[in-house]
């Protein structure tokens, strides 16, 4: 594991140097929007989150986990023309068969994208997404599994008639707790739509998850949702549900972003 995160580690870095296409942050979805932020665009955004039923990675379903998120934390920046660094950090609630309830620091999560192509008539954006998942949670209380996760995902944005059609794909490589020197490779896909109801009102869906597991870590989940945009504000709310036996049964988020030009 450690080869991978050095090269992983290095590829995400290698980010930090790219007039972009205007972004939409697609939260409470979790498809990632393939258009950079804005240079010198940063968004700052509080939310929370609830799950029930919620599976744990590598363990499964049947635990009957609550899990909630809050403060979940986002820092995106538009680094450069076509360059954007995204951090994301929680602290986490869970409660379940196995364990009383309790409080505990989350994982911190660190993305580069870059975007590739920009959107033409024909094409959509393209852009590529690195990402890592750090081990600062406690694997013994099932807070996290206390491993490094990687990501690579393509990922294709295009506006099509008076809707923003999206898709991401890539490859995971999942740390195994459960096993030294042992990882779980998975296929990461999510696709779907936006829609501008009105001026500030946009609503959204997708669905995403995880396929090819040889752990039965595999989940699919559709989530719904709408933005409000007022001034530098932005609020979102979703819920979601579970649509195989290791998603989880039903969950809400939901959250507030600041939006600050240099």
């Amino acid at each position: 594991m450690k080869k991978f995160y050095i090269i992983w580690l290095y590829l995400v870095m290698s980010f930090i140097f790219v007039e972009a296409s205007l972004a939409k942050n697609l939260r409470p979805l979790y498809t990632i929007d393939a258009c950079p932020l804005p240079k010198r665009q940063v968004e700052f955004r509080l939310g929370g989150s609830y799950s029930e039923g919620r599976w744990f990675p590598f363990e499964g379903h049947g635990t009957h986990r609550r899990e909630a998120e809050f403060p979940s934390i986002d820092l995106m920046i538009g680094l450069a023309e076509n360059i954007e660094a995204d951090f994301n950090y929680s602290i986490i609630y869970r409660d379940s068969d196995r364990f009383n309830g309790g409080w505990h620091s989350g994982d911190l999560s660190i993305m580069g994208k870059v975007r590739i192509f920009k959107e033409t008539n024909n094409t959509p954006t393209i852009s590529i997404a690195i990402s890592t998942k750090l081990p600062n949670s406690d694997y013994k209380r099932r807070f996290g599994t206390d491993e490094f996760d990687f990501f690579s995902i393509l990922l294709l944005s295009k506006h099509i008639k008076g809707a923003y059609i999206f898709t991401n794909a890539g490859l995971g490589i999942l740390g195994n707790p459960l096993t030294a020197h042992s990882q779980d490779d998975i296929f990461v896909y999510a696709t779907g739509l936006c829609y501008q109801l009105k001026k500030s009102f946009i609503f959204m869906a997708d669905v995403s998850g995880w396929a090819a597991s040889n752990y039965k870590n595999n989940y699919s989940r559709l989530t719904v949702g709408i933005q409000w945009q007022r001034g530098p504000f932005r609020f979102d709310f979703g819920t979601r549900v579970g649509l195989n036996k290791q998603s989880e049964d039903w969950g809400i988020l939901g959250g507030i972003t600041y939006i600050l030009n240099f």
